[in-house]
């Protein structure tokens, strides 16, 4: 069906010409999404609001993290600013700024981003529970063993036989 249709489909001219990569635009945005993430990957063992170490502490025991955020929200703010001048000028941006117009690109980028932080909220769930199923006992077991097994449980009876061996019978007992 692709290779009918081959000859209905009108060849696309680039409006543009690049003459090179927008490195500034590189460099602020890259910057600007490295202090966001680093920002809240150490929020927890530096505090959100109040510093917990003080070695980071800024005056008034402010934690370095709103600041790191707000510095990268600004270097973000910067970074549509100077994509707006390089499209203004006639060349290439890292990112068109005019995409953002479009209804069909903006719902689809909320989208994309809600579903990512949801599928990313399920996945820590289940990492969560895969790491707390050892700590779980099952119902009916002696509080007394580490890995929930009883004296019926096989797998402890082969441990204490030295392996695969099933245990042995020991028969009656002598002189009954």
């Amino acid at each position: 069906m692709l290779l009918l249709m081959t000859p209905m489909l009108q060849e696309t001219k680039a409006t543009m010409k690049a003459k090179q990569l927008d490195i500034t635009g590189a460099v602020v945005s890259a910057a600007a999404l490295a202090l966001i993430i680093f920002a809240v990957l150490q929020g927890q063992a530096w505090g959100w609001w109040t510093a917990k170490d003080p070695s980071v502490a800024l005056p008034g025991n402010l934690s370095p993290v709103p600041v790191l955020i707000v510095g990268g929200l600004l270097l973000l703010f910067l970074f549509a600013k100077w994509e707006r001048r390089i499209k203004d000028r006639g060349e290439i941006p890292l990112l068109d700024p005019d995409m953002f117009s479009l209804r069909v690109f903006t719902v689809g980028n909320i989208t994309d981003m809600v579903e990512s932080i949801v599928l990313g909220g399920m996945l820590f769930i289940m990492f969560v529970c895969m790491f707390a199923m050892p700590y779980i006992r099952p119902i009916g077991k002696d509080e007394g063993d580490a890995d929930g097994g009883g004296e019926d449980d096989p797998i402890s009876e082969e441990s204490e036989n030295g392996g695969g061996e099933p245990p042995e019978d020991e028969g009656p007992e002598e002189g009954t």
